[in-house]
């Protein structure tokens, strides 16, 4: 590490070499501060227990393609979670109980977080949306979720057909437990290492259904089915296996958008699996699914579609209006729709910020033009 800009603070009661470079990618909002980071470390960081750098959590993230934070809610933000969904349950009990399976169970609720603020914090509130901020080396923003109520037993799959990005994979798995999760209510399943797996001719694999990719259905299974299958088969091939995570209530996972993962069986059918994954990108990140993933040539904009929602320092994508249950009777999805009782400056901060996020788009397209222009009009002026 170089010393020149490093200082050695007292953490936890523990001396550490801090570097601000380390510290600033670990604290993005440390680079709206007016303050150096040392200062800004001194005055803030240390009262909010916050970590000076994630190196060491990365480098295995990077190896293994997962890393979980030990501990990273406190109990007092999930039981509020907790009592909100149960809420929700109670208010919409009707539709709840045709969505649940037949141990009276309701799994893969969509947009969930957007119901409650205290729903939300559960990543807000989270030390583990600063380590994807590291991942990122920028802000890590909600863009959906997904809540279970008990395991899923979702087959090993990797995520990235529904959530394409480019730049390729600037998406992460955030996985919550809500409550202790072990080999009897159905923990999650990974392929560690599995994220570096060779690479697979999706092309090709559209190709045998489409004379022409630009007519690719973005939610069509049998591409889905066909990917997946290709891509395990693969990782076994190369010598990978899966191995089954127990997590504590607080834990959080987060994966690389190319690990296989999965649900384990449920050993203990009346036993429930409370968790949230939220799927997280950098702040305005167009996400695109399987129409732009199984044709990688396809043009995509590099802005979303969507603005979003301010909450506790983080953007929210503001995509649906409503959260989805999991179940379609008569071709339709039962949905709730989501309170929009935001003050008008909310709604104008937003705009605000999209404008700014354009315009700068706009001015680092332009900026090597403008920088041929500015010398062109300086050579004719002298």
């Amino acid at each position: 590490m170089d010393k020149t800009n490093s200082f050695y603070i007292k953490v936890n009661g523990n001396y550490t070499l801090f570097s601000a470079k380390e510290y600033l990618r670990s604290n993005i909002d440390v680079r709206k501060s007016d303050l150096d980071p040392y200062s800004h470390w001194q005055n803030y960081g240390h009262l909010e227990h916050r970590k000076i750098s994630f190196c060491n959590e990365f480098r295995e993230f990077e190896n293994q393609g997962y890393f979980i934070i030990k501990n990273s809610l406190e109990n007092e933000v999930i039981d509020d979670a907790l009592n909100a969904i149960k809420q929700f349950k109670e208010d919409n009990i009707i539709m709840w109980k045709r969505n649940t399976d037949i141990n009276g169970y309701a799994r893969r609720i969509t947009s969930l977080h957007r119901y409650n603020e205290k729903i939300m914090k559960l990543f807000s509130g989270n030390l583990a949306a600063r380590f994807a901020d590291y991942i990122f080396n920028d802000s890590a923003s909600i863009y959906t979720s997904l809540y279970f109520e008990a395991g899923s037993e979702q087959s090993i799959h990797r995520d990235t057909p529904y959530f394409h990005t480019k730049p390729v994979n600037k998406f992460l798995g955030f996985w919550v437990a809500l409550e202790d999760i072990n080999f009897l209510n159905g923990p999650l399943k990974l392929v560690p290492k599995g994220h570096k797996s060779s690479e697979i001719d999706v092309k090709s694999i559209a190709l045998e259904k489409y004379k022409d990719l630009n007519q690719i259905d973005p939610n069509d299974p049998d591409l889905w089915d066909k990917y997946q299958k290709i891509m395990y088969e693969k990782c076994l091939e190369e010598g990978l296996s899966e191995e089954t995570i127990e997590m504590k209530k607080g834990d959080t996972l987060i994966w690389h958008p190319m690990l296989p993962h999965g649900g384990s069986r449920i050993i203990d059918q009346l036993a429930t699996r409370n968790s949230i994954v939220f799927h997280v990108t950098p702040e305005n990140m167009p996400v695109y699914k399987q129409d732009y993933f199984f044709n990688p040539d396809k043009y995509t904009s590099s802005i979303p579609e969507w603005n979003y929602i301010n909450f506790d320092s983080r953007q929210v994508a503001n995509i649906s209006d409503s959260v989805l249950f999991p179940l379609s009777f008569d071709g339709k999805r039962d949905k709730v729709k989501i309170n929009k009782n935001k003050n008008e400056n909310d709604y104008v901060n937003n705009y605000l910020n999209k404008l700014a996020f354009y315009l700068k788009k706009i001015l680092e397209k332009n900026y090597y033009f403008l920088k041929i222009l500015i010398k062109t009009i300086s050579k004719i002026n002298s």
